[in-house]
């Protein structure tokens, strides 16, 4: 079922092509699921669950909204290394908050959910940009916190600043995430935007 072969990548448009191509949705139990090593390194650097209130609805919702949301807000896995047709193991590094409101509710951990699987190893740099732009997302999209203090203390814990550069914001996996917002104040002006209506297909 797996390919063990992991493939390559010229970019990461590239990349996110192919999750959207080989990512497949399927139902797995709790047990089988854990975090990836990059992911949990970048919630040791800095977690990110912590701005959310899980602990305090998750356990409130039924199984049936909670797989509501699994597909609403995707968690996103490969198949672990280690993984074998005993004792099958999925990486996550997508939906990560998703998969914390699940842990959060104290479901059995034979409850299953849906998840989308890609079957074959990625290469980890990709991984870590795809966990950075998950995390990032929640700041300069979702605008669940906007304070520009708070935001830069987040990004200077997942982003090395480049040798001799000025801010993260000249980092290689920065640019490559957001090639526009190349400075403190792009940034801040970036989080003081605010749309509040909502844009029809048919809009130029």
């Amino acid at each position: 079922m797996a390919n063990t072969k992991t493939p390559t990548f010229k970019n990461y448009a590239d990349f996110t092509a192919h999750l959207a191509s080989a990512a497949t949705l399927i139902h797995l139990p709790l047990s089988q699921l854990q975090l990836s090593k990059v992911t949990e390194q970048l919630l040791l650097s800095a977690n990110v669950v912590t701005l959310y209130k899980s602990n305090s609805n998750s356990s409130a919702l039924s199984v049936g909204a909670l797989r509501a949301q699994a597909i609403q807000n995707p968690i996103i896995a490969m198949k672990a290394k280690y993984s074998s047709k005993k004792k099958p193991r999925f990486d996550i590094f997508g939906g990560v908050i998703t998969y914390q409101r699940l842990l959060s509710a104290h479901l059995d951990k034979n409850c299953s959910f849906p998840v989308l699987v890609v079957n074959n190893s990625l290469p980890e740099e990709y991984i870590k940009l795809f966990t950075l732009h998950d995390f990032t997302r929640l700041f300069l999209h979702d605008a669940h916190i906007t304070e520009f203090k708070t935001v830069m203390r987040y990004l200077e814990a997942w982003i090395e600043k480049p040798k001799g550069a000025n801010s993260i914001f000249q980092s290689q996996e920065w640019l490559t995430l957001y090639p526009e917002l190349t400075s403190k104040a792009k940034v801040a002006s970036w989080l003081n935007v605010t749309n509040k209506r909502f844009v029809s297909n048919g809009d130029k």
